[in-house]
């Protein structure tokens, strides 16, 4: 869930719900631009500057290429764990199944 967590939060733009208002059955949503959860932490004011640098400097160092590849191995380590159900498999770092 960590490279998972990093993708997410540094580079999947989601949108937030602002309002909706409800004319009898009909509801009208407003939305706010996309934004990833990393971008509206640092657009935030009460974020101290400290908290702000560690941030920039993360996102700095990310490469969501490599973070696609390495999501895309875990599942694929996942899927060999799951299609193996011969074999009763122990817990380890790569399995978690039984």
């Amino acid at each position: 869930y960590s490279v998972i967590r990093l993708y997410v939060n540094y580079f999947q733009p989601s949108l937030k719900l602002i309002h909706k208002n409800r004319d009898r059955a009909k509801v009208i949503k407003q939305y706010d631009k996309a934004k990833t959860p990393y971008q509206r932490l640092t657009d935030r004011t009460s974020l101290t500057t400290k908290d702000k640098d560690k941030l920039v400097g993360q996102y700095n160092i990310l490469d969501p290429l490599k973070l696609l590849r390495e999501i895309q191995q875990k599942q694929e380590e996942l899927w060999k764990c799951a299609e193996d159900t011969s074999q009763t498999i122990v817990a380890t770092d790569d399995c978690v199944f039984s």
